[in-house]
C-alpha cells in the first residue's frame, strides 16, 4: 500500500505547485533578469518595432518544431544523433547564396557521415538565419583610439565598426528580413537540388593520406545513399538573447505557444 500513497502525496504536491505558480506567458520574461539583453535608449521607437515584428508572418511553422522535438525525442532515446554546427554569430553582410549553399552543405554531410560510420540516423540542426546576437561579459569595451564603448551583441543590436556601436532597435527588422532571406534560399535550395550532389564530399584534398582509398570508398557510398526529402531535411537554431525580438516571434497555434523565430532556441549559461 506504500507505493499508491506516496503516488498521491506527489500528485497533491505537484497540484499545489501549480496551483501556486502564475500562468505563464509570452512576455513573463519581463519580470526576471535578463542580463544579455540590449536595452534601448528610444523606448518609442523599440515599442514600433517590436510592434511591427509581432505582425509580420512567423520564420518556421509549428509543425516543424513538432517535427524536430521528435526527432530529439528519438535521439534521447539513443535512436539517433544530433548534429549542430554553425556560426557563433552571424552577419548581414554574409547573407549570400555562395556562403550560405556551402553552410547548408556542409551540416547535410556532416550528418551524413555520422549516419555512415555510426548506421544511425541524425538530425541536423543548423546555427543559421537568427544567430545575430552576440553574448558578451560586459555591455561595454574599451577600444584603442575610442575609449569605452558600448559592446558589439551582434547586428541585430549594433555595428561591429567602432563609430556604429549604438544599441538600435530598428536592426533587429534587418535581422528579421535577413533570416527570412537565408531561409528562403535554404529551403529553395533543399527543394530543388539533387541529393546527392548536396551530399557529394569532396576528398581531394587527403590525398596524402594512407587510408584516402577507404575515404574515397566511404564518401562515394555516402553519395549513393543520399535520396529522398529526409536526407535534405535541417532545422534553423539560434541563442534567445534578446527577449523582446523572442516574444513578438512568440505566437499561439491551437492551446499551445511556439517560439516562430526558429525551429529550436535555448538559453545560455552566459544568458540565463
Amino acid at each position: 500500500h506504500f507505493a499508491p500513497r506516496r503516488d498521491q502525496q506527489c500528485r497533491r504536491r505537484l497540484a499545489s505547485k501549480s496551483e501556486a505558480m502564475p500562468e505563464w506567458a509570452p512576455s513573463s520574461w519581463q519580470s526576471k533578469p535578463a542580463l544579455q539583453m540590449a536595452e534601448w535608449e528610444d523606448k518609442a521607437l523599440a515599442s514600433k518595432v517590436l510592434d511591427k515584428l509581432g505582425k509580420l508572418p512567423p520564420l518556421v511553422q509549428a509543425s516543424e518544431a513538432d517535427r524536430l522535438k521528435q526527432l530529439l525525442a528519438e535521439a534521447g532515446r539513443g535512436e539517433r544523433f544530433i548534429v549542430q554546427g554553425g556560426d557563433c554569430a552571424e552577419r548581414f553582410m554574409d547573407c549570400e547564396a555562395d556562403r550560405l549553399e556551402t553552410q547548408l552543405k556542409l551540416i547535410l554531410q556532416m550528418g551524413a557521415i555520422v549516419e555512415h560510420v555510426a548506421d544511425r540516423p541524425t538530425v541536423r540542426i543548423a546555427r543559421i538565419a537568427g544567430q545575430y546576437g552576440k553574448p558578451r561579459s560586459k555591455p561595454t569595451e574599451v577600444v584603442e583610439g575610442y575609449g569605452e564603448i558600448m559592446s558589439f551583441k551582434g547586428d541585430n543590436i549594433n555595428g561591429y565598426d567602432p563609430k556604429d556601436r549604438k544599441w538600435d532597435p530598428e536592426r533587429l527588422l534587418q535581422g528579421y528580413f535577413h533570416s527570412a532571406a537565408t531561409l528562403n534560399f535554404l529551403r529553395s535550395y533543399t527543394a530543388a537540388a539533387d541529393p546527392a550532389d548536396s551530399l557529394s564530399i569532396k576528398v581531394d584534398g587527403l590525398k596524402a593520406s594512407k587510408d584516402f582509398a577507404e575515404i574515397s570508398k566511404d564518401a562515394g557510398a555516402i553519395r549513393t545513399k543520399a535520396k529522398g526529402k529526409e536526407s535534405q531535411e535541417f532545422f534553423t537554431s539560434h541563442e534567445a538573447m534578446q527577449l523582446d525580438l523572442e516574444e513578438a516571434l512568440t505566437r499561439k497555434v491551437g492551446n499551445k505557444y511556439y517560439n516562430l523565430s526558429a525551429h529550436l532556441v535555448w538559453i545560455g549559461d552566459r544568458t540565463r
